[in-house]
């Protein structure tokens, strides 16, 4: 058994996305009412808007207060934040960047990695996904190195 502590990667273009739909959304609220007042338009921009900064505040909340986890390389699972998996449900593990990389496990069924599944090491981090490979081709996960997509 071997284990590592990860912390959230802090970088993710999800908050920044939202934000810039929040802008666009913002803009066209005030376009459309400087044109003609309240229209369905301005309820429906809103009501938008509405979700997309609450979704904005629960990925910032969720990426800035997320305590260090550890994983856990088992001989028949995988343990992620107190979560096992086990190697046939695991799709595949992407490691995205080089000098901080960042390691998503994407479950099978899931198109996108979930953000709890998303992380990066505490430290050094050569020796983990060393080790993190290994494993993933003991147990026949595949195991990239290109950039992944997640979500909340």
């Amino acid at each position: 058994m071997q284990k590592w502590t990860i912390r959230n990667s802090f970088f993710s273009w999800t908050p920044i996305s939202l934000f810039i739909l929040c802008a666009l959304m913002m803009y066209l609220i005030v376009q459309q009412y400087s044109k003609g007042g309240f229209t369905a338009v301005i309820y429906i921009a809103v009501f938008g808007l509405a979700v997309n900064l609450t979704l904005l505040v629960f990925s910032i909340v969720k990426i800035a207060f997320n305590k260090p986890s550890d994983l856990l390389l088992q001989s028949g699972a995988l343990s992620v934040r107190d979560n096992d998996f086990k190697p046939e449900a695991i799709q595949a593990i992407y490691v995205s960047g080089y000098f901080y990389p960042v390691v998503g496990i994407k479950p099978r069924g899931k198109r996108i990695v979930p953000m709890d599944l998303a992380f990066r090491f505490a430290g050094d981090s050569d020796e983990p996904i060393a080790a993190l490979r290994s494993w993933a081709e003991r147990h026949q996960v595949k195991f990239s190195t290109s950039t992944f997509w997640r979500w909340l």
